[in-house]
């Protein structure tokens, strides 16, 4: 699997220090090894959305705050967004996740 971060993603991570940093490049790595076939045996992965496009939308849990939306595109992980959990609802609304 390979990894394609978007680059207002890129900004965020760069801003992190210490142990955040570290769970995400841990949780970077760990998606290498993600098999796009199974994600629902991947307690870390949920599904979020599908969006009209056809693109489906997933949540990877970075320890208890932080979460990285992700989208597969073939044998590519694409990393989307990065936020912390408290501001899930702000954008999407509880009927929305599954």
């Amino acid at each position: 699997m390979q990894i394609s971060i978007e680059r207002r993603v890129e900004i965020a991570l760069r801003s992190l220090e210490g142990e955040e940093r570290k769970k995400v490049e841990i949780a970077l790595a760990e998606l290498l090894s993600v098999d796009a076939r199974a994600l629902h045996a991947n307690v870390n992965i949920t599904r979020l959305v599908r969006e009209s496009s056809g693109k489906n939308l997933f949540v990877y849990k970075v320890g208890k705050e932080m979460r990285l939306v992700i989208s597969f595109e073939g044998d590519r992980c694409v990393v989307e967004d990065v936020f912390y959990r408290n501001r899930l609802a702000g954008f999407v609304g509880k009927g929305m996740q599954q």
